[in-house]
């Protein structure tokens, strides 16, 4: 492959792209130190909590280097002040890697962020100690949780680090080690009572529903302006019947302030509205972004040729309202060639979430619609999206078609993304 400029590289580090692996594995790590590092001190991924954790694919790319030692002694000094939630949780793991390669200094350092317990996430650093030294590290997690419960007798226990444990060690072997530490250790015992006493209320606690507003009580909700996210709006759309549809759709056509039409058109986002008025085709070419998505959203649960037509339309003369969820305007509405449209409509904006905004309407859509000329649709989402998920899905999708390039299967094999390695080298396996 030819060799990655360093904005290149910084942004395959960002968005976790196994060209960067290619890279070095072909080019080395010559005028990448920095970008490397930067990738290891801070975490780059778009949404961690649903990407997971890039601790085994960064150490890839350090192995790669040859310079282990410079980011193993980098990556400690760091973790000690380190204070961002998401930068702790990968150094951590990155700290795990090096303590399993035997590096005593990066176990300490484990015990030592977790003993300061600095986050409301209390078990930040548990979890490695517990992959580290599975019965022993549960038996020093629950001291130092037993140890705050005895200072502070209303610490909330949570037992999902004992059962981790559980799972890696064996339930039996982990609760016949607490159980005869808690005889003499005052903390262990406080961890073990803490549990027991959890485990009591959540069987004694009966589970909760979700109420449904009455539509009485959703139209008061829209007359106040009530709630800042369209969450019970579009849960009361999905149950509610088509006579207390027509009743919001009645409130929609005549209301005519911005916060009461906005929550009006959000009981839409999953229902069909009762028909296609005119209205809901303008507010769809509003320049109020919010209110623009809300009635794009509503509109696109209805095969219409209109519908179809306003997609176009808007792709053509509205740059941004690609970003805003113009493209399912097509999921009931496609016709074969309006791929053209919306290849011609893609852009790369300037900020992540727009990218990943585009990204996801294009699977989305791309899921309903088996199409094979989607596929430079798909190798955009796999190109720009922020999210390994979704470039993951876009592989997916790609291969589904037998329109995956050879070079994408190549660089995917050693994405940031498990799964999506795994479903590159199958399919490079198969050829």
């Amino acid at each position: 492959m030819e060799p990655l400029t360093r904005a290149e590289a910084r942004a395959a580090l960002r968005k976790g792209q196994g060209r960067v692996v290619l890279h070095l594995g072909e080019h080395g790590a010559a005028g990448l130190r920095d970008e490397i590092l930067e990738a290891c001190l801070h975490s780059l991924t778009y949404d961690p909590q649903c990407e997971g954790s890039r601790a085994d694919w960064l150490l890839s790319l350090i192995d790669l280097t040859g310079d282990e030692d410079f980011y193993c002694e980098r990556i400690l000094e760091a973790l000690p002040s380190s204070a961002e939630f998401w930068d702790v949780d990968q150094l951590l793991d990155l700290a795990l890697a090096f303590a399993r390669r035997g590096c005593t200094r990066a176990r300490d350092a484990l015990y030592r962020k977790f003993a300061r317990q600095q986050f409301p996430e209390d078990w930040l650093g548990g979890q490695q100690i517990v992959a580290l030294d599975g019965v022993a590290g549960m038996l020093h997690v629950a001291e130092v949780f037993g140890a705050r419960r005895l200072d502070d007798p209303d610490f909330w226990v949570d037992d999902s680090l004992l059962a981790e444990a559980c799972e890696q060690c064996g339930a039996e072997a982990v609760m016949a080690a607490l159980h005869d530490r808690a005889q003499s250790s005052a903390g262990v015992r406080a961890y073990r009572d803490g549990i027991a006493a959890l485990r009591a209320t959540r069987q004694t606690a009966t589970p909760s529903r979700r109420p449904t507003r009455t539509t009485d009580e959703i139209l008061a909700d829209i007359d106040s302006a009530a709630g800042e996210y369209p969450g019970h709006y579009i849960h009361f759309g999905r149950h509610a019947s088509v006579e207390d549809l027509e009743r919001v759709f009645e409130r929609l056509l005549g209301e005519s302030r911005r916060d009461q039409l906005l929550r009006c058109l959000w009981v839409f986002r999953r229902r069909v509205p009762p028909r296609l008025d005119g209205r809901l085709f303008a507010l769809a070419e509003s320049s109020d972004e919010q209110l623009q998505r809300a009635a794009l959203a509503a509109l696109a649960q209805s095969q219409d040729g209109g519908v179809r037509e306003l997609g176009i339309r808007l792709l053509r003369d509205q740059p941004n309202a690609i970003a805003r969820g113009a493209i399912a305007l097509f999921q009931r509405n496609y016709v074969p060639g309006d791929q053209e449209v919306i290849e011609s409509a893609l852009f790369v904006p300037g900020n992540g979430e727009a990218s990943h905004s585009i990204g996801f309407d294009i699977l989305d859509f791309a899921g309903r619609q088996p199409d094979p000329e989607l596929a430079r649709c798909l190798e955009w989402v796999y190109e720009h999206t922020p999210c390994s998920n979704c470039r993951g899905k876009a592989l997916e999708a790609l291969r589904a078609r037998e329109r995956a390039p050879a070079g994408l299967l190549r660089e995917a094999a050693w994405d940031c993304a498990e799964d999506t390695r795994s479903e590159a080298r199958a399919a490079l396996a198969r050829e």
